[in-house]
């Protein structure tokens, strides 16, 4: 367990040879487990009978196939003067060890530290997760934007914001790897609630014996809430669908979108959703959706409307409604197509792009709102 954890923090590859090791510390009746990219950082602690303490640096790598490789329920780590030995059972390795003084100093929580609910906090990193950027040219959209009650993530053509109690005070940026790292490690864990706190330029985490951290982002994220969702908020078309029936269609259409534009078609009129998909082969698929759609009145009815025609990449757009839960999606729409469609729900706002006819067949960059 403990090497499954901080295993994800192991530095494989990097050309410092230190952090591509496991850092093991034993005393006061536990074993530390340490691995660092030195950006994320990953400890584990557990309990261990300790005869003499102390701490060694060995293998990343050939520790961990000596360890997965151990059928016995308990294992025993001893220094030899030149290495450690690992006796489990009948099994004896001797791995060579590095100065324990020259690996990185692991987190530790010096301060004021928030409780938060884990659950609830591991389901708002999962729904950021739509629109993490994965383009590591762009450093303005490589992060998180955390707050107090709130995560916002962009990939320039999908942007969520997401309510929940996070456990910051003020405003910090968490990179996107990090954000990954986090929400698979706190699905791993089994405790109610996780403390977060702020020190200097990381951010910490501690729960069940784990303590992760990350260095902050650096730089300016794009103005979410006064340039890209205050435009939206009264965007006049309104298209009102069952969920996973559109989700369904979209799904079953796709199989002929082009490879390169991935765009599907939307043709919209008051009672239906006709869905249109083809490719420069001449393959084309469609079908239709009942739904309601027209114009938002002062009152909130719906008016009749001219029929619009939308289109939309159609992974985007099936991210977006595997994200959502409601039974019911109501996509709102302005008539500019550079304006994003928003779609709300209880602690969710999600802004999209919309595709032009020119990019929906692969013959321009798609469109982006930030």
């Amino acid at each position: 367990m403990a090497l499954g954890v901080t295993q994800g923090t192991l530095s494989g590859k990097d050309p410092r040879e230190i952090l591509r090791n496991y850092y093991l510390r034993a005393g006061d009746g536990q074993l530390t487990v340490v691995t660092t990219t030195l950006d994320l950082t990953t400890v584990y602690t557990l309990p261990a009978e300790v005869g003499v303490p102390g701490a060694v640096v060995v293998s990343g790598e050939t520790f961990l196939k000596v360890v997965e490789g151990v059928t016995a329920p308990q294992v025993t780590l001893a220094t030899d003067g030149t290495g450690v030995v690992l006796t489990a059972g009948s099994f004896e390795a001797r791995l060579a060890t590095m100065g324990a003084e020259d690996f990185p100093k692991d987190p530790f929580f010096s301060g004021e530290c928030q409780a938060v609910d884990r659950p609830e906090l591991l389901a708002g990193l999962r729904r950021i997760s739509l629109a993490l950027c994965k383009d590591e040219s762009r450093k303005q959209l490589n992060n998180v934007r955390v707050d107090k009650n709130s995560l916002t993530s962009s990939d320039g053509r999908v942007t969520v914001v997401v309510s929940v109690k996070t456990g910051v005070t003020g405003e910090v940026l968490v990179p996107s790897r990090a954000i990954k790292r986090l929400t698979d490690v706190l699905a791993d864990a089994r405790t109610p609630t996780v403390e977060v706190a702020h020190e200097g330029g990381h951010l910490l985490f501690r729960f069940g014996g784990v303590t992760f951290s990350t260095r902050l982002g650096a730089g300016a994220f794009p103005d979410v809430r006064g340039r890209v969702l205050k435009p939206t908020e009264n965007n006049p078309l309104v298209l009102r669908i069952h969920r996973e029936g559109l989700r369904a269609a979209v799904a079953r259409v796709a199989a002929t979108a082009s490879k390169r534009g991935r765009s599907v078609r939307l043709d919209l009129q008051r009672g239906r959703c006709s869905l249109l998909a083809q490719d420069w082969s001449g393959n084309s698929s469609s079908e239709s959706v009942e739904c309601d759609f027209g114009m938002m009145a002062p009152d909130g009815r719906l008016m009749e409307c001219t029929p619009t025609q939308v289109f939309f990449d159609h992974q985007y757009l099936a991210s977006v409604l595997a994200t959502l839960t409601g039974e019911l999606v109501e996509f709102r729409m302005a008539q500019q197509i550079r304006v994003p469609v928003r779609v709300e729900e209880p602690g969710l706002v999600v802004l999209m792009a919309r595709l032009s006819a020119a990019q929906a067949s692969g013959g321009e960059a798609p469109a982006e709102e930030t």
